[in-house]
C-alpha cells in the first residue's frame, strides 16, 4: 500500500461519510505526496534509496551496524547522542531507545517553534525490544539531499546485527509484532514540516536539550511544557504524542478532519489548546460505545474521544502500531476530562 492509499485508509478509519460538523471537507491529496512511496532491495540485501527519480539518492547500509550507530567496536559512535521523549508514544509497552546524530557542524533551526528544522545529514534511530531485553527492529530516518527517508532493520536472532526490512511485515517471525514498511514511516511523520516528532518543544527532555546544546546542536530556551495544572499537562502531553502525528494541520487526515490534538507554541492556557475549540461538545461523525459527542466535560464515559482511546481494532484509537490499550494514558485522559 503506497503513502496516499494508507493516508486515505486512516481518514476512513477515523470517520464515515456522515454529514459532520467538526470536518474541514477538504481533501487535499497533494498533502499526502511521499518520497518513500516505493522501496525495494537489491539481490545482495542492501536497500534502495526512495524517490521519484532512480537516481533518488544512494543505497542504505547493508546492516545497521553499518549505518554509523556504532563504531567499529560495537559500541555507541562518539558522534551519536542517545536522548527521550517526556511523553513516549505508546507502542504496547515496548522498551524504547533513541540515538540523534547531526552532520559536522550541523544545527537544529528553532527560528519557528512549533516546526524545527533538521540539516541535511541528520540521522535518528529508535530501537524497539521486549521487557527482556530482545531487541525486535531499530528503524533509521535521516535526510538527504531529496528528503527523508526511513528503513527498519530487524534482530537477527542471535542478536550480533540487524538487517534491512524495507517492506515491512505484519507478523515477525510469527510473534505478530508488526514492522513497518517505508511507505508506512512517513503517515506520522507527516505530522511536522521537517518530519521529526521526537526532538520537538513539548517532547524533547531538559537534560537532553542541554547535552544537544553542550555539542552545538540547538540553542536557546526552547522547551516548553503543556499549559495547565499537572493533570492537564500529563493528558494533552499523551494526546499530543499519540494523537497529533494525524490530528494535526499538517497530516493527510487533517485535510478532512479538524480535530486536533498537537500542542501549538501559542497554547499559554488550557482553554487555548486546539483539542477543546475543536472536540469539547462538538458531535461526532458516529456512534462509537454508545457516544455522540467528541468530548463532554466532566463526564468521560460519554466523551467518544476518551472511549476510544480504550478500544483497540476497527473503533479504536490510534488505528494502527497497538494492539494493547495504554491504561496510563487512558486515565490520564479520564482525570483531564473530570476535571474540565
Amino acid at each position: 500500500m503506497n503513502a496516499l492509499a494508507l493516508a486515505i485508509a486512516l481518514m476512513i478509519a477515523c470517520g464515515d461519510d456522515d454529514a459532520n460538523p467538526h470536518d474541514t471537507g477538504r481533501l487535499d491529496a497533494a498533502a499526502a505526496d511521499s518520497s518513500l512511496e516505493d522501496a525495494f532491495v537489491d539481490d545482495d540485501g542492501a536497500s534502495e534509496d526512495v524517490g521519484s527519480t532512480p537516481d533518488a539518492g544512494p543505497r542504505f547500509p547493508p546492516t545497521l551496524r553499518a549505518t554509523g550507530l556504532y563504531d567499529d567496536a560495537g559500541a555507541l559512535a562518539a558522534d551519536v547522542l542517545e536522548f527521550g521523549v517526556r511523553y513516549p508514544l505508546w507502542s504496547d509497552g515496548l522498551r524504547k531507545t533513541r540515538w540523534l546524530r547531526l552532520p559536522e557542524g550541523g544545527t537544529i533551526d528553532v527560528s519557528d517553534p512549533d516546526q524545527w528544522r533538521f540539516p541535511v545529514g541528520t540521522q535518528l534511530w529508535k530501537e524497539f525490544a521486549r521487557e527482556d531485553g530482545t531487541r525486535l527492529e531499530t528503524r533509521l530516518f535521516e535526510k538527504r539531499e531529496t528528503g527523508w527517508t526511513g528503513i527498519s532493520y530487524v534482530w537477527r536472532a542471535d542478536g550480533a546485527d540487524a538487517d534491512p526490512l524495507p517492506d515491512g511485515t505484519d507478523d515477525l517471525d510469527g510473534s505478530g509484532y508488526e514492522v513497518p514498511s517505508m511507505a508506512r514511516c512517513t503517515v506520522c511523520h507527516n505530522a511536522s514540516r521537517d518530519r521529526v516528532l521526537g526532538v520537538s518543544r513539548f517532547l524533547l527532555r531538559e537534560d537532553d536539550r542541554a547535552a544537544m546544546e553542550a555539542r552545538g546542536w540547538l540553542t536557546g530556551d526552547v522547551l516548553a511544557d503543556p499549559p495547565g495544572d499537572t493533570i492537564a499537562q500529563q493528558a494533552l502531553g499523551v494526546l499530543h504524542s499519540n494523537c497529533g502525528s494525524c490530528h494535526s494541520d499538517d497530516a493527510p487526515p487533517g485535510m478532512v478532519r479538524s480535530l486536533r490534538f498537537r500542542l501549538r507554541a501559542a497554547d499559554a492556557r488550557v482553554e487555548d489548546v486546539a483539542l477543546l475549540a475543536t472536540a469539547l461538545g462538538q458531535e461526532a461523525a458516529h456512534d462509537i460505545g454508545g457516544t455522540r459527542t467528541l468530548l463532554v466535560a466532566g463526564d468521560p464515559e460519554a466523551s467518544q474521544v476518551y472511549v476510544r482511546m480504550g478500544l483497540r481494532g476497527d473503533e479504536g484509537m490510534p488505528p494502527f502500531g497497538t494492539d494493547v490499550v495504554d491504561a496510563e494514558g487512558h486515565a490520564a485522559l479520564r482525570a483531564f476530562i473530570e476535571a474540565l
